[in-house]
This record gives structure tokens, sequence and C-alpha cells, in this order.
């Protein structure tokens, strides 16, 4: 149950920025936004083991698709690196964290595409492979 009131919160805080962003358009509330979100696509998957009820009912022959609902945390840390240097205005304040910080954005982004890839053609070979056993 409390799970559950925990979810509503982020779904209800990503609602909100996402609100505040279209009167502000500051993009510090969209990169708040994917991370709030992305918290809640995990928490989903990992606390209320959704995934099960999901595998059995809605996509029974392919659980390669299950780990993109892990990559969710990769792409929230991603949402937060780039909250903090928006938040926080590091371009002005610490340079040198901010060119830090954008490298790690830099190096993110093609891991995760990488990652999807590769999980997509994962998912793809388990759908050949299904397909030839029939």
């Amino acid at each position: 149950m409390f799970t559950l009131f925990f979810i509503g919160c982020f779904v209800m805080m990503t609602i909100y920025n996402l609100l505040f962003y279209s009167l502000v358009k500051d993009k510090t509330y969209i990169y708040y936004c994917i991370y709030i979100f992305c918290n809640a696509i995990y928490i989903t998957f990992a606390w209320l083991r959704v995934d099960d009820a999901v595998r059995e009912n809605v996509l029974p022959n392919s659980a390669a698709y299950f780990d993109f609902f892990a990559l969710s945390t990769t792409v929230a840390m991603v949402g937060y690196v780039a909250f903090l240097k928006s938040f926080l205005i590091l371009k002005i304040i610490l340079p040198k964290w901010d060119r830090f910080f954008s490298n790690m954005l830099y190096l993110a982004i093609p891991v995760i595409l990488f990652v999807v890839i590769a999980l997509s053609i994962t998912a793809i070979d388990d759908k050949c492979a299904t397909v030839a056993k029939l």
C-alpha cells in the first residue's frame, strides 16, 4: 500500500513539474521530470514486481524487453546530472565541475544508445528463435 502511495507521489511530482515547465519554460524542470519519471518506472518494476504480471499477460515470449526497465536507472542518473548542472548554474559558478558533468553526460548517452540497440537485437533474436520453433 505504501509503495503505491510513493509511486503516486512521483507521478504527481512529474505532472506538477511538467505544468510548471509549461509556465516558466526552464529546462531544469524537464530534467527533473525525466529523473522522477524514470525512478517511478524503476520503483514500479522493482518493488511491486509488476514484471512477472506483464511477462505472463502482455509480453509472454519476450523476456529481453524487461531489461529496458533496468535501463531506467541509467536514464534517471542522466536526468539527475543534467538537473544538477542546470539548477546549480554550474557553468557560471563552477566551470570545471560543469565541464566534468558535461563529459559524464556525453559519455552516458552513447552507452545508453548502445545498450538500447543491443537489447533490441536480443529481443529480435528471441522473436526469431520463437518463430523458428513453430
